[in-house]
């Protein structure tokens, strides 16, 4: 049975990087099942790309093996490593961008078995030596352990979380999509924990009252915001960018407080 692969990278898709990366996969294990989940990552963006892992890991079957590659220290003594979860296989760098498995009990393995990896190895691409054949190599069934030795401290990204201040329930954007949207690090559950009524938010000096379940309950033009797939407050603006509109950015603050 082929295991399904997933690859997220911030090699965008004007290079060949992550076209390699999949011919060493099919090379070693052709019946693998690869899926782009995305190679538009900003560049060397570790938050970004553990969010979004974090987001996909959900709606995997199990036993997936999900290949990160965001690693700004490739070459250095940054390790390689594998992440073991209940259900899937995380393999990437150790800088945090793993993280997403660590909501639950993992194991972790650091790669030091070259008999895993290519023969000749660059210092700056590990996507292509290290990391696509180590993934190959376990879709075709080889277990983590015999590809390295088990790690009890590997690099804990902090994802950032809301607080709350008096009334008002502060957080971040903490991603822009490529229609403009902005999602935030306030989920549907902080506003039901913390907020007594509707919410009403606070972007600078412009106040949003448009909290809505649809795009399309706003007028053409009109910003709101609202829960989207992820289960996060998302800011948009109907048929446009509110990325443009506010000129926020990941790391722009964002307020929430009770109407």
């Amino acid at each position: 049975m082929s295991r399904i692969i997933t690859l997220t990278t911030d090699f965008g898709d004007t290079d060949p990087f992550s076209g390699i990366m999949k011919g060493v996969i099919l090379g070693i294990e052709p019946k693998a099942t690869l899926v782009d989940l995305t190679h538009k990552i900003e560049p060397q963006n570790v938050l970004q790309g553990a969010l979004m892992l974090a987001s996909a890991l959900p709606f995997f079957p199990p036993k997936t093996i999900h290949l990160v590659v965001v690693d700004p220290g490739v070459g250095t003594a940054r390790r390689p490593i594998i992440v073991k979860t209940h259900d899937a296989l995380l393999v990437g760098p150790d800088n945090g961008v793993l993280t997403a498995a660590f909501s639950g009990k993992v194991e972790a393995y650091e790669l030091t078995n070259t008999k895993y990896f290519l023969p000749t190895r660059s210092s700056t691409f590990h996507g292509r030596d290290l990391f696509a054949p180590v993934a190959a190599h376990l879709a075709a069934g080889v277990k983590p352990e015999k590809m390295g030795r088990k790690i009890n401290n590997p690099v804990v990204l902090k994802l950032p979380r809301p607080k709350m201040d008096g009334p008002v329930l502060k957080g971040e954007v903490v991603y822009a999509d490529r229609f403009g949207n902005l999602s935030t690090n306030i989920t549907a559950q902080d506003i039901k924990r913390h907020l007594p009524g509707p919410p009403v938010m606070k972007l600078g000096r412009r106040t949003l009252k448009q909290f809505v379940r649809t795009y399309g309950e706003c007028e053409k033009g009109k910003p709101g915001f609202l829960i989207n797939s992820w289960n996060a407050v998302e800011i948009f603006v109907h048929g446009d960018s509110a990325q443009q509109m506010f000129k926020l950015k990941p790391g722009s603050p964002v307020s929430l407080r009770a109407s």
